[in-house]
């Protein structure tokens, strides 16, 4: 029998892509390459001594990376955002990058998602298609893609976040990962602060990001704790910003561990080892809540009365849009969450000193909102996948002898 090929064809290895690929490359009867951006970095990083992958690399940005999938032919390609430049197997599979308040992520602002399903496949993602399927974080998640997205509900499967079964169930133990942090790390609360870059600077509604980070480090150090400051690309940010921030934490006394995405990809060590997370309103949240570990919110623009301002990445650049529409900006209300909501910076720094005295304090609220929101954390996600994966090929081509 044939085994199943499959191409992960990954933005950055980590989240659903990583989970994914790791439980893949354990089933002997599926190949597995995974498409990533430097590579070469990607294996100096801590997780690959941790939990390495055993599956087969490529650079994305190879000349002979994209012949060399055509020749393969993949059954499947699995995307977490991007799509490859040509189609490379029967089946395309988006697992996203995560679930979180963005929104609108209408038909309007997917419109290149629109156009390339239908270049990969043949079919637009809003009429039944066979040979695509988007997994959802849940079946709340399942509806917005139906209704605000326009997605078909043949297309859109609520099989939950595979990322998920590393979180609650990480690949390593709390004291080989901390051997890869400071020394300071290994002696007290460790907090992550982990911004969404789409609402620009961090505490834009508060002040200036550095005068509020900088208070918040202090309350940590005051209480024995430390702060890892993980930051998306650095291209996402003004180049001045990006240099006052890295002076700013070169000076904290190793207190703090600024990361950026593009040269640190994967965040999983950092998930596993926070005892709290910080964010104004990233997927990283939802990630963290089956943690049942304290979270703060760090409160937006609530005001209909004044311009909301968001970004996002568009034809190689950042693109600043401004509206008084909450609903455009949202795709949840931001007060649906799972922990502690901050108004501002002194609420944010009492939230801190809560969570460092009661650790349980958002099991309750953290609870609620997987149960409303989110596909069981059972540890199986990947496995649904893998099963929902077998069971599309098996429609799309029962007699093809190349099948499995």
């Amino acid at each position: 029998m044939n085994r199943i090929r499959v191409c992960l064809w990954a933005t950055t290895m980590q989240g659903n892509m990583f989970s994914l690929a790791r439980h893949l490359q354990q089933r002997p009867e599926y190949d597995v390459v995974a498409v990533m951006q430097t590579p070469d970095i990607y294996r100096q990083e801590p997780i690959n001594q941790l939990a390495p992958l055993r599956v087969t690399v490529m650079d994305r940005q190879h000349p002979q990376t994209l012949g060399a999938l055509q020749r393969w032919k993949p059954h499947i390609t699995v995307i977490d955002n991007h799509h490859p430049p040509v189609p490379l197997s029967p089946l395309l599979v988006n697992v996203w990058h995560g679930y979180s308040w963005k929104g609108p992520e209408d038909k309007k602002q997917f419109a290149e998602i629109y156009k390339s399903v239908k270049a990969h496949t043949g079919i637009a993602p809003d009429a039944p298609n066979p040979r695509f399927m988007w997994i959802a974080a849940g079946e709340p998640n399942r509806r917005y893609r139906i209704e605000v997205s326009g997605f078909h509900p043949d297309n859109v499967l609520a099989l939950g976040q595979c990322y998920n079964d590393d979180i609650i169930s990480p690949p390593f133990s709390k004291t080989d990962a901390l051997a890869h942090y400071p020394k300071r790390f290994r002696d007290g609360p460790i907090f992550l602060l982990a911004p969404t870059w789409h609402h620009g600077t961090i505490f834009a509604q508060w002040g200036d990001d550095l005068d509020i980070i900088e208070a918040l480090i202090g309350e940590l150090k005051k209480n024995g704790a430390a702060l890892v400051l993980r930051m998306h690309d650095r291209h996402r940010f003004d180049a001045a910003y990006v240099q006052r921030l890295e002076n700013m934490c070169r000076d904290q006394d190793s207190a703090v561990l600024l990361k950026f995405k593009d040269t640190t990809q994967d965040n999983l060590l950092d998930i596993a080892l926070a005892d709290g997370l910080l964010s104004n309103y990233s997927s990283f949240l939802t990630f963290f809540y089956p943690t049942l570990r304290p979270t703060i919110h760090i409160c937006p623009n609530l005001d209909n009365t004044r311009a909301y301002s968001y970004r996002i990445w568009k034809r190689g650049k950042v693109r600043e849009i401004k509206t008084k529409d909450m609903g455009h900006a949202w795709a949840m209300p931001p007060t649906e969450h799972g922990g502690l909501m901050a108004d501002n910076p002194d609420d944010l720094l009492a939230h801190v000193r809560r969570a460092i005295a009661e650790p349980d304090c958002c099991r309750a609220s953290a609870q609620r909102f997987l149960d409303a929101h989110c596909a069981p954390n059972d540890g199986h996600r990947c496995e649904a996948l893998r099963r929902a994966m077998e069971e599309r090929l098996r429609l799309l081509a029962p007699s093809n002898d190349d099948f499995p």
